[in-house]
């Protein structure tokens, strides 16, 4: 996955880490939702309330809380991986929302110490699935040639890979993981 931007978009991360995509979630559930929505119509004739209104109502938070869990999940297991290359997901705010329940649908990339630390770490990755070695982090920047954030930037598909070389839970465990907690 060739990237260039420092942005990246939830769906975007769900999709390099081969998670499964909101549209999807959404779909597997539509049964669930269904439910909520009956239950609350339900519940609202027998208060007398108007059912449609109680069941849009009840939809809406339904769909909200699953959404915010599916983020939830994607984020942490993605950083999780991010972590392990110097590099740090960080929510792009709109400062005037205060809502807690806020998800942004873009996170910035950014390093924890340096590009050039996170490029001598992707670079072993790269190394480690061995596609292509790098003597050095010179070596791998030269490849481009690339600037150490071009490189990290251009190479974050290899990220995923990190369990694979290491031996460390995948993102797709992590992601269940985070999905039970």
């Amino acid at each position: 996955m060739t990237k260039k931007t420092d942005k990246i978009s939830i769906e975007e991360l769900a999709k390099l880490f081969d998670l499964t995509a909101w549209d999807k979630i959404e779909e597997m559930n539509e049964h669930y939702l269904s439910q909520i929505q009956s239950q609350a119509e339900s519940q609202a004739a027998a208060n007398d309330e108007d059912p449609e209104d109680a069941s849009n109502a009840a939809f809406e938070e339904a769909q909200t809380d699953l959404f915010n869990n599916w983020y939830d999940a994607v984020e942490s297991a993605s950083s999780k991986l991010f972590e392990e290359h110097g590099l740090e997901l960080l929510a792009m705010r709109n400062t005037r929302k205060v809502n807690k329940n806020y998800r942004p649908f873009y996170l910035k990339i950014i390093p924890t110490r340096s590009w050039t630390d996170a490029a001598n770490r992707l670079r072993e990755t790269i190394n480690g699935v061995g596609d292509f070695h790098f003597s050095s982090l010179r070596d791998f920047l030269d490849s481009g040639p690339y600037t150490a954030r071009q490189a990290v930037l251009a190479h974050l598909g290899y990220i995923r890979r990190y369990p694979d070389v290491y031996g460390t839970p995948s993102a797709q465990r992590l992601y269940q993981f985070a999905w039970k907690s």
